[in-house]
């Protein structure tokens, strides 16, 4: 007779989800009195459990209100103590010394979760949801006991602890697993937190809560598991200004949203999820902060395209060279562009704003990203001239590369003063000075100003 309590008084099915109903149906709306805790305006915290108890078909209507004493010396029969680890939804809990535990001695309530307890407390003036610990009697140093109801587990269930969304709409959501209420339908795509699964009736149910609130057992055919699946740590970037960033698939908490995507708003996507509506999110990151969800519609990925190794020089003196792509660490910047700045740009990632970005190198060490508006191409003009090394009167630098790092000689070497070689390719940098690549024969000799030649 497992689905049955059958005590004095009326027969009635037992139910976790009546009990708590009646909790939740006066949460807000009720006061907290030792002296009137009859209600049906007012309780303390034992009799508002002795009247869940009943209303849930724990107790026989009719059964006298009791005192947290009174929930103690039911321990064996109606409830069955279990660790504070094993604790679940519909389990209560009795602070207090055993025997002595009457009026401000001793606290009860019942647990929604592991982790939370609903309860009519006098810090609350009323029926509340609160944290478990610290509101249990805990906080006073009163020991804890935890008991289960006898016919709460007539329905075996195993751990689950995983997000479900929806595949099928408008399947029924039970207030429990006796089909006595329901809490509504289903809605394609919603996403919630399955705890455990259980069997009954031949069927196996989740329990589903959405953002912590119990929201009823449903058919597991009904929903899937939402699962990670790696978007391959790619860059992506916003592309629409009307989409929310979610904190959690509830879609209850906003972490931002789109608004400014043409400041550029870039992210990492480490994970993809999609949820039964076919719509899928991105799981986003900025180095090793989360940002949150967002819909794939919302972004395009920012891929690195190859440019070939070009030289690229800066043509404008206020852009700063970034770190990342978020725009969060300073590299450096181009104000001294008048200097003749230059670097090898690799690759190239245009963004949501349909700006471009360089990434730069100089040899084999990254330099950062720049906005591509910053630099210029600098393309080898076919020149193919005799030219005179000039002895002087300026000394100027035969460069091996465009960094300025590596140096052939100078202009007033004895082996260079009125040397005639080859200037195949022109070079102009961004502050308008202007580089011949220079030749002795086939060999290449290095970079030279233009001002420390004559062309013959």
């Amino acid at each position: 007779m497992d689905a049955w309590l059958k005590r004095k008084g009326k027969l009635k099915l037992a139910s976790i989800e009546n009990m708590i109903k009646w909790f939740k149906d006066r949460e807000g709306k009720v006061t907290y009195s030792m002296n009137s805790r009859l209600g049906p305006n007012s309780y303390d915290c034992s009799s508002a459990v002795y009247f869940s108890l009943i209303a849930g078909g724990f107790l026989p209507s009719g059964t006298g209100i009791g005192n947290t004493d009174s929930l103690f010396a039911l321990e064996g029969s109606l409830l069955t103590a279990v660790s504070r680890s094993a604790v679940k939804r519909g389990d209560i809990f009795v602070a207090g010394y055993k025997g002595s535990s009457g009026g401000a001695a001793g606290h009860t309530g019942v647990f929604l979760d592991n982790q939370n307890i609903i309860h009519c407390n006098y810090t609350k003036n009323g029926i509340a949801t609160t944290p478990a610990e610290g509101w249990m009697g805990d906080y006073s140093g009163l020991p804890v006991y935890f008991y289960r109801l006898k016919g709460a587990d007539k329905y075996p269930s195993t751990p689950f602890d995983k997000n479900v969304t929806v595949i099928k709409a408008d399947w029924t959501r039970w207030a429990d697993l006796d089909y006595g209420s329901k809490l509504g339908v289903t809605k394609l795509g919603s996403v919630y937190k399955a705890k455990s699964i259980f069997t009954a009736h031949g069927s196996k149910y989740y329990d589903l809560y959405s953002d912590g609130k119990f929201a009823g057992y449903l058919n597991v055919d009904g929903a899937k598991e939402l699962k990670a699946v790696s978007a391959g740590d790619i860059y992506v970037s916003a592309k629409s200004p009307n989409y929310n960033i979610w904190g959690n698939f509830y879609f209850t908490e906003k972490k931002g949203n789109t608004s400014k995507f043409e400041d550029g708003l870039v992210y990492r996507a480490k994970y993809k999820y999609t949820l039964g509506d076919g719509v899928s999110y991105y799981s986003l990151y900025q180095k090793d902060e989360w940002m949150g969800y967002l819909n794939t519609n919302a972004t395009m990925e920012v891929p690195a395209v190859s440019t070939d190794d070009i030289y690229v020089t800066a043509i404008n003196a206020t852009y700063n060279i970034w770190g990342d792509l978020y725009w969060k660490e300073k590299l450096g910047n181009t104000s001294k562009m008048s200097d003749g700045i230059v670097y090898k740009a690799k690759y190239k990632y245009t963004i949501g704003n349909g700006r471009t970005y360089y990434s730069l190198y100089r040899g084999d060490s990254w330099k950062g990203y720049i906005n591509a508006s910053a630099m210029r191409v600098m393309n080898a003009a076919s020149f193919n001239k005799k030219v005179k090394i000039n002895g002087g009167p300026n000394v100027y630098n035969i460069w091996k590369d465009f960094y300025w790092s590596t140096s052939a000689g100078k202009n007033t070497d004895a082996k260079f003063v009125g040397k005639v070689v080859t200037a195949k390719y022109s070079y102009l940098l961004g502050n308008d000075a202007t580089y011949y690549s220079i030749y002795d024969g086939d060999t290449w000799i290095g970079y030279i100003r233009k001002g420390a030649v004559t062309v013959q």
